[in-house]
């Protein structure tokens, strides 16, 4: 699977599927914006996926530097190419061992679809 032309690390592949894009587009809906960071902790059992509005998230006094720092733009600012109704939403995916950030392209398929 290729991100903005970028390949994803392997694990990050076995992420990003349906299930996430649904958890993305209903975040859209409850939250009225696009411009929105999941953080998907894989050490969760039920309910992995956390929706925040970026600038929210920023906005938060505990929010680490290096976070903030990366999250500054949106993510649709940092996509090479966004096709029209096309967007992108910033994911934080968090191992056991580490924390992954990257910037993920969303498309609604149609009716129904989900990306």
């Amino acid at each position: 699977m290729y991100n903005g032309g970028v390949k994803l690390d392997a694990r990050l592949q076995d992420l990003i599927d349906e299930r996430l894009f649904e958890a993305y587009w209903a975040a859209v809906e409850h939250f009225g914006t696009t411009d929105l960071v999941l953080h998907f902790d894989t050490a969760a059992e039920v309910d992995p996926v956390i929706a925040n509005v970026r600038e929210r998230l920023l906005a938060d006094p505990a929010a680490p530097k290096n976070l903030a720092e990366k999250l500054s733009k949106p993510a649709k600012d940092t996509a090479a190419e966004l096709k029209g109704g096309s967007t992108a939403f910033w994911l934080i995916v968090s191992f056991p061992d580490e924390m992954i950030i990257t910037a993920v392209n969303a498309q609604r398929l149609g009716e129904g679809g989900a990306a």
